[in-house]
This record gives structure tokens, C-alpha cells and sequence, in this order.
């Protein structure tokens, strides 16, 4: 997706599968989301696909919530209200082997303008295992 706005994106819905053999069964931490919001240089949302539908350690889960809702067969629901001027997503493959199939829809509400005190969605997936020694995670 890359669109320009003002809008604010109500609904996205993604499937995928969560391994492509015995030797690559971890498709949902090796896809990653990348949100960059009005021309940023570095995304506002950076996490692996499994985690940002609160399904970690690449497992697909059942989350019934009312921002994020999980069904079975890993169709994956996120209701957030994420309000842009011009919005790019990106799903990055770092994965091992092909993903044979990636299905989306995104669905957003294009208005003349935004509120001034509207705010931008940021997520981000850290892994202590690659945390530097100056850094802490709040």
C-alpha cells in the first residue's frame, strides 16, 4: 500500500501460511511489517507479521480482543485507528524459502483533513537477544 491521504485505515485483515516445509516453519516471525508514515525515512511499525497479531514465537494463535482478533486457520484482524497523511506498508520477506501465498485487504477512509492532535500508530518487536548494551527497553 502507498497512498496518499489525509485518512485514517480502519481494518486490516492479512492471511498466510505459518511454514513452508520442515525446514522453514517460521514464516510468521520471518515476515515483517513496515508502516512509514508521512515520508518517514524509518517505519513507525517494524514487527514480525505473528507478533503484531499478538501470535509469538511464530505460532498461530486464537486472540479474541477488540483490537486484534485472530480466527482459525490464521486469519489475522487488526481494528486499530491509524490516521495518516500519506501511508506506505510493507511486508518484508526474510524468510529462508518462498512464501507460496500472502492474501491482505487494508481498508481505510479517505478524509479533506485530520484533527491537529491526531496521532500516529507506532509497534515495534524487540528481541533481547539483539539488544546492544547501551540500549533498555521501556
Amino acid at each position: 500500500m502507498d497512498v496518499d491521504g489525509p485518512g485514517v485505515i480502519r481494518h486490516i485483515w492479512m492471511t498466510v501460511t505459518d511454514r513452508t516445509s520442515p525446514t522453514g516453519p517460521n514464516v510468521l516471525r520471518n515476515l515483517i511489517l513496515e508502516f512509514y508514515w508521512d515520508g518517514e525515512e524509518t517505519p513507525s511499525v517494524q514487527c514480525p507479521i505473528g507478533d503484531f497479531f499478538c501470535c509469538g514465537h511464530a505460532q498461530a494463535c486464537r486472540i479474541n480482543s477488540i483490537p486484534i482478533m485472530v480466527v482459525p486457520n490464521r486469519g489475522f484482524n487488526c481494528y486499530f485507528a491509524m490516521p495518516f497523511e500519506h501511508a506506505r506498508i510493507v511486508l518484508r520477506n526474510d524468510h529462508n524459502e518462498d512464501v507460496p501465498a500472502f492474501f491482505y485487504q487494508i481498508d481505510y477512509t479517505e478524509y479533506d483533513a485530520l484533527p491537529a492532535d491526531a496521532m500516529r500508530f507506532h509497534a515495534q518487536s524487540v528481541s533481547y537477544t539483539h539488544l546492544r548494551a547501551h540500549e533498555t527497553v521501556l
